[in-house]
């Protein structure tokens, strides 16, 4: 939890039930039968680096989302693109299971492949393909875009320290 020193008193007040949570040590694959799948749980398939922490173990991802608290907003369909950049990223297939939003088979690609709209209850089957193998992303994770996010900043800096942007 951020800032658990200052938010866990406030939680106790309150009584919530949940603030003694904490992060597992791993993010390990479930082995079902012959294959292995990648399991993220609502928000967390929004993070890149929660799902390669898994690769090259597992050969499919799921989403299991809770999308109730994006009601009225295009939220819904927001985080169904954001699972389409995992399951490119990682290029994996990715099925996504959700209570109000988007249900979904995404390919290795980012393509939906099959789909529920939003707020649509339903049973949704589709084949997919288990992959293996590993993309640059999975490779080298968030460090590269990182480190080239960081130098712009400094030479933009640097730039405009010595007048590169004058009237």
């Amino acid at each position: 939890m951020p800032f658990e020193s200052l938010l866990r008193p406030l939680l106790l007040r309150a009584e919530i039930p949940f603030h003694s949570l904490s992060a597992g040590r791993t993010n390990e694959p479930l082995r079902i039968a012959q294959t292995t799948m990648a399991v993220a749980v609502c928000y967390e398939d929004a993070f890149g680096d929660e799902w390669i922490r898994q690769v090259p173990e597992f050969e499919f991802m799921t989403g299991l989302i809770n999308a109730g608290w994006f009601d009225g907003s295009n939220m819904a369909i927001q985080h169904l693109q954001i699972s389409q950049a995992r399951a490119a990223e990682a290029c994996r297939w990715l099925v996504r299971a959700t209570n109000t939003g988007v249900s979904a088979f995404i390919d290795d690609k980012g393509k939906i492949r099959a789909a529920l709209p939003v707020e649509t209850a339903g049973v949704l089957t589709h084949e997919l393909k288990l992959m293996r193998g590993v993309t640059p992303y999975v490779a080298t994770g968030d460090g590269p875009v990182l480190a080239a996010a960081l130098l712009t900043l400094i030479v933009t800096a640097l730039w405009r320290i010595i007048g590169g942007w004058r009237r």
